[in-house]
C-alpha cells in the first residue's frame, strides 16, 4: 500500500470514504475535508486518496490508490495529535441539529437504548461520534418517511437476527436505503436476516459492465398492521402512565400526553425528571408560564439538573427576561463548566444585552469544547465580528 503524505492541506485531492467511520458522520467529515481544499467522490476508482473508516473491518480490494486511515486523516487535518484518541461529545440538542431529527426523536432513541450516552453529568446525556453515526442512520430513516414506531420495529428485527451482538446498530455495517435498514456486505446489501438484495447506489468501484448481475428475491421489512401489545402490564400504574404519555407525545398528540403525564405524577411523589418532562410538553403547547414554573420545580428537587437550568435560561431569554436568563445559564456553568450548550446560549444572551466583551470568552470556550458542533460556524462568525446570516 503506497504511503501518502501526512502533512499539509488537502488541496487538489479527490477523496473517497470507505468503510464505517467512528469519529464523525460522513456528511460532517465531507464538510471538514472540503474546508481543507479537497473534494469528495463516491467512486473509488476516481479518487486520488481513499480514507478508510476504523469502525469496522478494512475493506477488500483497495487497489493501487493511496489510502489513509481515519485517524491518519484527522492527524493530517490537525484535529488529532499522533496517537491521540478523538473525543467529541454531543448533547441531545446538538445531535438534533446535526442529524436533522427532532429533539423528541433523539430523546426517544436514547430512552429506548438505541443511542447510548457516553457520559451523563447532572442529568445531561452526551454522545460520542459513534452514537452520532447511529443517530444519523435513524434520522435518515425518519426523513425517508418512516414512522418512529416503524423504525423501532426495524431495530427489533435487526436485534433478533443478531442476538450475539451487544449493539447491532453500532457493530454492524448498516446503511439506510429507501427507508429500510440494510447490512452492507462488501459490494452488496442484505436484509437483517441475511437475504441479499441488489444495491443500486454503490459507493465503491464501478461494477464490471459485462458481468450479468445476480437477481435475488427481496424480503423487505414492511410496516405490519399495528397490534395491541400490552407491555405495560408489568409496570406499576405511575410508570405505565408515563410510558403511555411519552408514546402519545412521540405520536404528536402533546395535549393528550400532558394529561396522561399529569395522571402519572398524581400516583406518586414526582421526581425532578417528571417536572422537567412536563415543562418541555408545556412549552411545546405554548404555555411558557407553566413551563417556567415546572423548570423551577425540577431545580428545587435537583439543583444540579443541567438541562433544566439550560432550558429555563433559554425560555427566559425567549420571553425577554434576559437578566434572569443569564443567571440561569451561569448557574448551569457553575454546576458544570464544560457545558458547551450553556456557553453558546449565554454568549447569545449576553450579546442581546450589548455585553459583547463578556460574551467573547464564552464563544471561545464553546469552540474549545465543541469545535465540530453544528453551531460552531456561528460562534466563529461572532468572534470574527460578523453577524451570522439567517441560514447560520
Amino acid at each position: 500500500m503506497p504511503e501518502p503524505p501526512l502533512a499539509g492541506r488537502l488541496d487538489g485531492e479527490l477523496l473517497c470514504f470507505a468503510g464505517r467511520f467512528s469519529s464523525a458522520p460522513r456528511k460532517q467529515l465531507t464538510l471538514v475535508v472540503e474546508e481543507h481544499g479537497a473534494r469528495v467522490t463516491t467512486r473509488r476508482s476516481d479518487a486520488t486518496l481513499v480514507v478508510v473508516g476504523e469502525g469496522g473491518a478494512w475493506p477488500d480490494g483497495l487497489g493501487p490508490t493511496a489510502s489513509l486511515t481515519e485517524s491518519e486523516l484527522l492527524e493530517r487535518l490537525g484535529v488529532l495529535e499522533s496517537g491521540e484518541t478523538v473525543k467529541r461529545l454531543y448533547t441531545p440538542a446538538m445531535l438534533a441539529d446535526l442529524t436533522g431529527a427532532p429533539l423528541a426523536a433523539i430523546r426517544r432513541w436514547a430512552r429506548r437504548g438505541h443511542l447510548a450516552a457516553t457520559e451523563q453529568i447532572g442529568g445531561l446525556s452526551r454522545f460520542d461520534f459513534s452514537e452520532a453515526n447511529v443517530a444519523q442512520l435513524l434520522a435518515d430513516l425518519l426523513s425517508a418517511g418512516r414512522s418512529l414506531a416503524a423504525i423501532d420495529r426495524m431495530i427489533e428485527a435487526i436485534e433478533a437476527a443478531h442476538p450475539r451482538l451487544g449493539r447491532p446498530l453500532l457493530e454492524l455495517p448498516l446503511v439506510a436505503s429507501e427507508g429500510e435498514l440494510l447490512v452492507r456486505e462488501g459490494d452488496r446489501l442484505a436484509e437483517p436476516h441475511g437475504q441479499r438484495r441488489l444495491d443500486f447506489d454503490v459507493c465503491d468501484d464501478e461494477r464490471e459492465t459485462d458481468a450479468a448481475p445476480s437477481v435475488a428475491a427481496v424480503l423487505a421489512i414492511h410496516e405490519p398492521i399495528d397490534e395491541p401489545i400490552d407491555e405495560l402490564v408489568v409496570l406499576d400504574a405511575g410508570e405505565a402512565s408515563r410510558r403511555a404519555a411519552l408514546e402519545l407525545r412521540d405520536a404528536g398528540d402533546v395535549a393528550a400526553a400532558l394529561e396522561r403525564y399529569r395522571v402519572a405524577m398524581g400516583t406518586e411523589r414526582p421526581e425532578a425528571e417528571d417536572h422537567f418532562t412536563l415543562a418541555e410538553m408545556l412549552y411545546e403547547v405554548s404555555d411558557a408560564a407553566a413551563a417556567r414554573e415546572r423548570y423551577y420545580a425540577a431545580l428545587e428537587l435537583d439543583p444540579d439538573y443541567l438541562e433544566a437550568r439550560l432550558n429555563l435560561g433559554c425560555l427566559l431569554a425567549a420571553e425577554g427576561d434576559l437578566t434572569l436568563a443569564i443567571a440561569a445559564l451561569e448557574g448551569a456553568l457553575d454546576c458544570y463548566e464544560a457545558y458547551a450548550d450553556a456557553h453558546y446560549h449565554l454568549a447569545l444572551t449576553l450579546e442581546r444585552t450589548s455585553r459583547v466583551a463578556e460574551a467573547t470568552p464564552h464563544w471561545r470556550r464553546f469552540l474549545e469544547i465543541a469545535p465540530e458542533s453544528p453551531w460552531a460556524d456561528e460562534a466563529r462568525q461572532r468572534l470574527d465580528g460578523a453577524a451570522p446570516s439567517d441560514d447560520a
